[in-house]
């Protein structure tokens, strides 16, 4: 009896439990977990806000930068992109920078700030070039004219080389009016005499030189000689400046870019490399073209600057004119054979079965070439014992012979059947 009864107060005990197991199951733990998801949909739903809220500053920020000044996005917006190396970066300034080098919006604004820089950079440079290069420039007169800064009939030049005894003075040179001495006004107001050193009638110019011993120390000093940059092709778009009277009038300054570096123009036993610029075209525009550097890379003259037919002014590429200078300070005359010509190359001398020389375009009638027996359509292919095959071959080869010098030169003429060799003897004038 005593057994039965332990076991039904162990079945009592056991069903106790299971209602309380079963109490707890279907009432506290549900509350639980309803409370556990209310904590996470809260959760869930601070994230979700905290989500939004950087998704809408981020674009705000974005669309807003285009407006910000570049200073704002330099000081308070900071960029960190990890080092190349191990290393950190040392300061807050390299960090700056390294972040300024990755964003792609940073480097917009600051590409357009430095070419806004660079262009004002620019600018200025060209306004401190053309009141440097006022100090080279002289006005040349006849003894005997009165002194008026925007007679056409002055002659504007520019110092550009010196020795011990002597400044020397590049300008136009007008073959009616063989001037063997002048007197130069030079940017201080000083004058002095100036003799001819030599000159070229071919391209109408001529060097002056004035002694240094007949100018005050205190105008030596003011005076600028102008450096000459010589290059094989001035760039295309350059910007460049058009000193001394571009506009006819003495002492102006034009600026404007290279619009054409391909021009030639021939010249008696020659040919000079011709530019263009878009600065407005003047009869009586002279003067000299210099780069953002202030270094002198052409001249204009009268002759040339009309050249195209159009509104634009060309200017002769100093590289032409080197060899021309230097026999003019040195006084002497090239010697002179009278012909016009342009360059063969290799792909027209197969095609027109030429020989690859100089093409001869035109003879003058009481040159030496033409009383030596050379014709229009000649193939100029030999001076002396030098092969020819542009104009500026020709004359550079001139140079080393002097006027009355015998010369053989070997042309190709065109014959009934192909072209012959013809071997002539010219006499230089």
């Amino acid at each position: 009896m005593k057994e039965n009864h332990t076991e039904d107060s162990d079945q009592n005990v056991k069903s106790h439990e299971e209602r309380k197991y079963q109490f707890i199951k279907e009432q506290i733990r549900p509350q639980g977990r309803e409370k556990m998801r209310k904590i996470v949909r809260r959760i869930a739903l601070f994230c979700g806000i905290l989500i939004l809220f950087a998704v809408i500053s981020m674009s705000s920020f974005y669309i807003m930068r285009k407006y910000m000044p570049v200073e704002a996005l330099d000081t308070e917006i900071i960029y960190v992109t990890p080092a190349p190396s191990d290393q950190e970066p040392d300061s807050t300034e390299e960090t700056e920078a390294a972040a300024r080098e990755t964003d792609p919006a940073q480097k917009s604004n600051r590409s357009q700030l430095s070419s806004l820089e660079q262009y004002d950079h620019l600018t200025q440079q060209l306004i401190d070039n053309g009141n440097a290069a006022k100090s080279s420039l002289v006005q040349l007169r006849k003894d005997s004219e009165q002194m008026l800064s925007t007679d056409s009939k002055h002659i504007c030049g520019v110092l550009f080389q010196k020795s011990k005894r002597y400044l020397y003075i590049l300008t136009s040179y007008n073959t009616s009016q063989e001037h063997l001495k002048m007197v130069a006004t030079f940017a201080d107001g000083s004058e002095a005499a100036v003799e001819l050193a030599g000159c070229d009638t071919g391209i109408n110019m001529a060097v002056y030189r004035v002694k240094q011993s007949d100018l005050s120390q205190d105008t030596r000093n003011k005076l600028k000689i102008i450096t000459r940059k010589v290059v094989r092709e001035n760039a295309l778009g350059s910007r460049i400046l058009a000193v001394g009277q571009p506009n006819g009038v003495m002492y102006s300054v034009n600026s404007g870019i290279i619009t054409n570096n391909q021009l030639s123009v021939s010249v008696p036993d020659s040919s000079l490399a011709l530019c263009t610029m878009n600065i407005p075209y003047c009869k009586d525009g002279a003067g000299f073209v210099l780069n953002t550097k202030g270094e002198m890379i052409g001249v204009l003259t009268k002759n040339y600057t009309n050249i195209t037919g159009t509104s634009e002014s060309a200017f002769i590429a100093i590289e032409s004119l080197q060899g021309y200078i230097k026999t003019m300070i040195q006084g002497h005359t090239d010697a002179y054979l009278g012909v016009m010509g342009s360059a063969v190359d290799t792909a027209e001398a197969k095609k027109l079965n030429l020989a690859q020389g100089v093409y001869v375009d035109d003879v003058n009638a009481v040159s030496p070439a033409f009383k030596g027996g050379m014709r229009t359509a000649d193939v100029i292919l030999r001076i002396g014992d030098n092969d020819v095959s542009t104009p500026a071959a020709i004359k550079e080869t001139l140079r080393n012979y002097q006027s009355g010098d015998t010369v053989k030169v070997v042309v190709s003429r065109k014959a009934s059947r192909g072209r012959n060799k013809i071997s002539l003897k010219v006499t230089l004038g």
